[in-house]
């Protein structure tokens, strides 16, 4: 009998088969990492263990591909092991059905999965429960609606959920610490979370600033708008800075509704990464008043950088992972 003759295939046509069937939107680098990250661990790169997740990076300025296992890779560890004894079916909590920023969805209330383990020629078991409204993934900043994954697939995400967590409850030697691309799909990590003391001094800011020009509550909404209007007016300093802040917030405007039809990562950094849209942002970072110190747009600046937060976390909905 003839023996069929083993094929190893080039790193360059590794990447391009991996590209054209897992990772269609990812990078070459990042493709790259994926069969780095399996060569070092012993793994197929063609059964797909591991997921490349984009992840916002505000240092980097944009979004940063990130290698994380798949639940498949946390049943290959504990398989590996020689002790896995399998799982039990998943135990569903009672449906729970709510309307969530206008989404009705039926789903369950907990799930409840049981990895068995021999150890010391004995089966334990390791239950992990884990409730969906602590799982599921939101379909963007500002909303508690479910992206289209967890909308889909309500029994099935957190399911896997709670075996990853049984999983590493049984394997913490193999799992680690880690979480999986499930657990991750439809979620943004902020690689660099700004401090809690920015958000002290932005309260600060407000609770220091000018008050408003006192206005008679039961006044017509003409006569509040002229009186607030007014104010600015008498003040050339005010009058100025006004100008300036409207023509910096239009920019900014137009900025967030290009933002809208991105639909790719790729597209994404092209936009973000522009000298253009580098120097609007280094602006509104940076500009501050010449006599106070203060930041002159500090919301403009966060407006922009919670749009673009808004947009990767509909970008990772839109490309959910499996």
């Amino acid at each position: 009998m003839n023996e069929i003759a083993r094929i190893d295939p080039t790193e360059d046509q590794a990447i391009e088969v991996l590209r054209s069937s897992f990772y269609p939107e990812a990078s070459i680098e990042s493709v790259r990492m994926v069969l780095a990250y399996c060569r070092v661990s012993g793994l197929d790169p063609m059964k797909r263990p591991v997921h490349i997740v984009p992840v916002w990076s505000a240092k980097a300025g944009c979004m940063v591909d990130t290698i994380m296992p798949g639940i498949g890779l946390y049943r290959i560890l504990a398989a590996r092991t020689g002790q896995y004894c399998g799982k039990s079916e998943p135990e569903f909590g009672p449906d729970t059905t709510r309307k969530l920023d206008g989404t009705e969805i039926t789903f369950p209330a907990w799930c409840k999965v049981t990895v068995l383990r021999q150890i010391c020629g004995q089966t334990r078991e390791f239950t992990a429960k884990e409730f969906w409204v602590e799982n599921y993934a939101v379909a963007k900043r500002g909303t508690i609606a479910p992206n289209a994954m967890w909308k889909k697939r309500p029994y099935g995400q957190l399911a896997k959920c709670a075996e990853a967590q049984a999983l590493r409850m049984a394997f913490p030697e193999e799992a680690g610490g880690t979480y999986t691309a499930e657990e991750m799909e439809g979620k943004v990590i902020d690689m660099d979370y700004r401090p809690e003391p920015e958000k002290i001094e932005s309260t600060k800011k407000a609770l220091t600033a000018e008050p408003m020009p006192i206005i008679d509550p039961n006044a017509p909404m003409e006569v509040k708008k002229q009186k607030r209007e007014d104010s600015v007016e008498n003040d050339p300093v005010k009058k100025s800075e006004r100008s300036l802040y409207e023509k910096v917030q239009a920019g900014v405007d137009k900025l967030l509704e290009s933002m809208e039809n991105v639909k790719t990562v790729s597209e994404m950094n092209e936009l973000i990464g522009s000298p253009k849209v580098s120097k609007q942002r280094e602006y509104l970072a940076n500009a501050k008043d010449p006599e106070s110190g203060k930041p002159l747009f500090d919301d403009l600046w966060k407006l922009l950088e919670d749009g673009i937060s808004a947009t990767v976390e509909r970008i990772s909905s839109e490309t959910g992972f499996e």
